[in-house]
């Protein structure tokens, strides 16, 4: 089962990340990195943890993807 996950966590992160890339737009000089997937053994939740340069706009970054979220979410399935 955990190559399973690992595998879905992998997918997870090249699916969200295409997403981010296509469907969210960041200002000029932000730049957010996908650094971990981790999905639950019971594949009901996935956490995401994102990296945020420079690190003071990492509120504008939250901000923008929890408006996006539905969106997000929608192209997800």
């Amino acid at each position: 089962m955990h190559s399973r996950i690992t595998q879905l966590n992998d997918l997870i992160r090249d699916l969200l990340g295409t997403i981010l890339t296509r469907e969210v737009s960041f200002k000029a000089g932000v730049i957010v990195t996908l650094v971990k997937i981790n999905t639950a053994q019971n594949l009901r939740s996935t956490r995401v943890s994102l990296s945020v340069l420079p690190i003071e706009e990492r509120h504008y970054v939250m901000k923008t993807i929890e408006h996006e979220h539905r969106n997000i979410e929608r192209l997800f399935h």
